[in-house]
């Protein structure tokens, strides 16, 4: 070793000795060695007779060197052997400027020996500072942050034609010479160019700690500890490339590569665009991984990539968390939403508190019935360092919806109730974590087996490392926060915070909540979610008994209607059963709906998650909506006229009979039908007139992975600001924006080639009656839904029939009781038997009344309710959303069963007196069990009386006579 020579030999050795035992440790390299991998560095010389001494390549032909070099002719001939002139044919250089401590070397002319070639010139800093040191001019070319380089040639050629196969990096072109390169000479911090090529600069920053080659990107060997050089997105799919760095081998290549303007293959083949498969036409052709691929349109890249080429995001790509062109997770709007992954720290970083333990929350604390209290968080402090402080609550609390160091707390602190455990060991780090620098390190501690990073926090260093299993590590903030930090997935895995689908990890409150996130649905399609058109058994058999309870009635009525018909003469009566009729159609219409939604529920069964939004698009699903919600207006409507024809009837007292007008009142009834009809079927046929107002989403193809499922009009302009940059809106939500949904319809498109149709037949509307799998009217609206005019409107409507059905019928019982009234006050004998008849049609009326009652309570009972929730879903007291099964199958259809008892007395005959029958066999059964149990209490006790007469009989005999 050097340093035997000098004012102070002996410190001279030692600091010398330890700096060569730093870098041997940390760099791993054969910087102090004579021999390394079986090949020779530098030279070996006798400094006299009983001392050999070792002359790195950087002090070979070095002035005043040769001196050392005794009694061994070859080696201390060095010197004159350092002359030009003795090997004329010999490559040179000129050797650096450099000082010491004690005396500086200009720079001079010295041959480049195989001995010198791609030796180690790389070392720490401190190690030149104290040392050899740096010519101050050249300071700046040969630092490089914390290490520093001590070449044998200023151009740095000695790290050319390498003699050690492994201390090659590549080969290329220097001078017109193919030649190799050394490794330090690639990629790492010092980037001469020695190539003629410039192949040696061609390095890609993989992560913030791994800087490797291009060509090593891909190409089937690990090189940097987080993997990610081998996550390879887009390949050809063919392997006809030898990369230039590489090591000959045929291998497939990134698709970027491909007349990219540089040669990357031996053969330049890929820059012969002919051999390689395409697809679009123009400025969109693009490359493809094989012919076997279907072309498509693809999104285009906003930035222009290299020479104004454009770039494109494969379908496969696009939306995948990767940002492919700078804006694409922008686009991407169903990102996962920002959680709060810290907890409050005072006391300089050192003490922390979770939850609603922060002082000053006392409210919170009484409230949540959980005291707060102190507690060291042991996590294998070392000397030197400071326990963290926790302010905590004392109760468990559910984890499943708190991240990051409150998670880790929390769960490390055993005060999670959901069987939780910590999402690491608690031991200190192994000794190989680590490798990168850790961006918040302050002082490692090493005691020859495991490691231990901390962080300053105030006046006090702390220890918050998470190690991955890939031997990364993080802080404790980045554990359990939804995020793949690690790159393995350590750092989550352990953690019950969140659902994942695919490689994707939503919080749980995102599952179930209406919006599909997952490209598989699983978030909304599984075991916890609705997955049904009609959830639950009750729900599907109060679907099949009140569809045809409806239907069946409501036929049974029309047909007596129809009977009625031709026998009725007058034109008051003939209105009546036509309005009664009306009402049995449009309640026959609501029992149908019924069965129809019953039935597809069956056939769908497990299937309709997955094909919802083919359902909700669908014209089946409109035409459906059309027909529920004409139902259920034509017999509103109907009930209105036939009130208000009853109560002019009674209102206008007697007068002479008039023929029916079949033609007038066949007139009304159409009239009636067709505005049932309009009203129904205008969200759907003014869509293209009213689209900002009827449709209320839109779905589009799997191809366009920026929207999956039901997508609103916010969602489509944050995906076209992130993509354009900007876009027009007036205020917040989508129904206060400027661009209509043809407009932005047609933006989104021109993310997109135009070479495959352009998206055309890829997305559907959502219509108006889309809202839910029963394909019902929308009931439920908020202030700033597009729909909240239209729904409202309709709303009121209903409310006005049923205030005039409720006006009139007790209108007609007042009058009924003012009639009951004069008969009864009427005297005189002669008037006895017209009085007579005129009361028992009086009574037959008021049988009626009852019915009146019955009319104006199921009409509030079918109605009232579903105005109750609307309006508490409008002032969102409570999301109504989930209820429009229960409102298709229970609510709306009591008016549709009970409708035909009360307007027909041929039905309300029939069904009371099957009603009858009924309550009678019931009666008799519970008679006949009655008497039997009647019957066997009284059989137990005379048996017991009786068998107490024999035993009173047996005590007086005697034994004998017993016998």
């Amino acid at each position: 070793m050097d340093g035997l020579s000098g004012q102070y030999p002996l410190l001279t050795y030692v600091r010398n000795s330890l700096l060569y035992a730093m870098e041997f440790v940390m760099m791993k390299t054969c910087w102090d060695e004579y021999t390394c991998n079986g090949y020779s560095y530098g030279i070996m010389c006798d400094t006299d007779v009983h001392h050999t001494r070792y002359i790195p390549p950087g002090k070979v032909c070095v002035s005043g060197r040769g001196k050392f070099c005794k009694n061994m002719p070859r080696l201390s001939a060095i010197g004159l052997a350092c002359d030009l002139k003795t090997y004329p044919d010999m490559p040179s250089c000129e050797s650096p400027d450099t000082h010491g401590m004690y005396q500086s070397y200009k720079s001079e002319l010295k041959p480049i020996f195989d001995f010198l070639r791609c030796s180690t010139i790389k070392a720490y800093s401190s190690y030149i500072d104290c040392t050899v040191g740096i010519n101050p001019a050249d300071l700046d070319f040969y630092r490089k942050e914390k290490y520093a380089y001590i070449p044998v040639c200023k151009d740095f050629m000695d790290q050319t034609n390498c003699s050690d196969p492994e201390r090659v990096a590549l080969s290329c072109p220097i001078g017109g010479y193919m030649s190799t390169v050394a490794k330090v000479m690639v990629c790492d911090e010092l980037r001469v160019g020695l190539c003629d090529d410039n192949l040696d600069t061609l390095c890609e920053d993989v992560t913030d700690t791994c800087t490797i080659h291009k060509h090593q990107i891909c190409d089937g060997e690990v090189d940097c500890l987080s993997e990610t050089d081998e996550i390879c997105r887009y390949m050809t799919g063919i392997s006809i490339c030898k990369r230039k760095a590489s090591k000959g081998e045929y291998s497939k290549i990134p698709i970027s590569w491909l007349s990219d303007g540089y040669t990357d293959c031996v053969g330049g083949e890929d820059e012969h665009p002919e051999m390689w498969p395409t697809c679009g036409n123009g400025t969109t052709r693009r490359f493809v991984e094989s012919s076997a691929v279907s072309c498509e349109d693809v999104v285009v890249c906003k930035a222009i990539g290299l020479a104004g080429k454009l770039e494109f995001i494969p379908t496969g790509f696009l939306c995948d968390g990767i940002d492919t062109c700078g804006n694409e997770n922008n686009m991407c709007v169903r990102h996962r939403k920002d959680v709060f992954n810290t907890a409050v720290s005072v006391k300089k970083g050192w003490h922390k508190f979770l939850l609603h333990c922060l002082p000053g929350l006392n409210s919170i604390e009484v409230l949540s019935d959980s005291q707060c209290m102190s507690t060291p968080f042991n996590n294998s402090v070392i000397f030197g360092t400071k326990e963290i402080e926790l302010t905590l609550p004392s109760n468990k609390v559910s984890c499943k919806y708190v991240y990051g160091e409150v998670y880790v707390y929390l769960a490390c602190s055993n005060r999670c109730s959901d069987n939780v455990t910590c999402p690491f060991d608690r031991t200190p780090l192994n000794r190989d974590a680590c490798p990168a620098d850790f961006p918040k390190k302050v002082l490692t501690y090493y005691n020859g087996d495991q490691l231990t990073i901390v962080t300053r926090k105030g006046e006090w260093w702390v220890q918050e490392t998470f190690q991955c299993s890939n031997q990364r590590c993080l802080t404790f903030d980045k554990v359990c926060n939804l995020v793949d930090d690690c790159g393995d997935g350590s750092d989550e895995i352990k953690c019950v915070n969140h659902f994942k689908c695919g490689e994707k990890l939503l919080p749980l409150y995102q599952v179930c909540d209406g919006v599909t996130d997952c490209f598989d649905r699983s978030d909304e399609c599984n075991n916890r979610c609705s997955t049904h058109i009609l959830e639950g058994l009750a729900l599907k058999i109060f679907a099949f008994v009140f569809g045809s309870l409806a239907t069946g009635l409501n036929i049974w009525n029309l047909f007596s209607v129809a009977r009625q018909l031709p026998g009725v003469k007058r034109d008051i009566a003939f209105q009546n059963r036509i309005l009664v009729g009306l009402v049995s159609f449009g309640d026959t219409l609501n029992g149908v709906y019924l069965l129809i939604v019953a039935v597809y529920d069956q056939l769908q069964s497990d299937h309709y998650c997955q094909h919802q939004d083919e359902w909700l698009t669908s014209r089946k699903c409109n035409l459906l909506g059309i027909f529920s919600t004409s139902a259920s207006c034509l017999s509103v409507f109907a009930m209105t006229s036939l009130s208000l024809t009853r109560a002019a009837g009674v209102m206008g007292g007697i007068r002479p009979p008039k023929d029916r007008k079949i033609v007038k009142t066949a007139s009304f009834a159409l009239t009636v039908v067709v505005i049932a009809v309009a009203i129904a079927a205008s969200p759907v046929i003014l869509a293209t007139w009213l689209e900002d107002v009827f449709i209320s989403g839109q779905v589009w193809d799997e191809q366009v992975k920026m929207f999956l499922g039901k997508s609103s009009k916010a969602q489509h302009l944050d995906t076209i600001e992130g993509y354009y940059g900007r876009v027009s809106k007036k205020g917040k939500g989508a129904s206060s924006a400027t661009i209509s949904w043809k407009y932005a319809t047609s933006l989104i498109k021109g993310m997109y080639t135009s070479d495959y149709g352009n998206l055309e037949g890829m997305h559907k509307f959502v219509g108006f009656y889309g809202n839910g799998g029963v394909c019902l009217f929308k009931f439920f609206v908020l202030p700033d839904d597009p729909q909240f005019v239209f729904s409202l409107t309709f709303q009121i409507l209903n409310m006005a029939c049923l205030a005039v059905i409720s006006t009139c019928y007790i209108i007609i019982a007042i009058e009924l009781n003012r009639s009951v009234s004069k008969v009864t006050r009427g005297s005189g004998d002669e008037n006895i038997n017209n009085n007579n008849n005129h009361i028992a049609r009086l009574k037959q009326q008021k049988k009626s009344q009852r019915k009146i009652s019955l009319i104006i309570g199921t009409d509030m009972l079918c109605w009232l309710p579903v105005m109750a929730i609307s309006g508490l879903h409008m002032g969102q007291v409570v999301d109504a959303t989930p209820y429009y099964g229960v409102l298709s199958v229970i609510i709306l259809p009591i008016n549709s069963i009970i409708n035909p008892l009360l307007y027909s007395d041929s039905v309300y005959g029939k069904v009371e007196k099957w009603a009858q029958w009924g309550w009678n066999a019931v009666r008799k059964i519970f008679s006949l069990i009655l008497m039997k149990m009647s019957n066997r209490a009284l059989e137990e006790p005379a048996e017991s009386i009786e068998m107490g007469t024999v035993q009173n009989s047996n005590d007086g005999k005697s034994e004998s006579e017993k016998s």
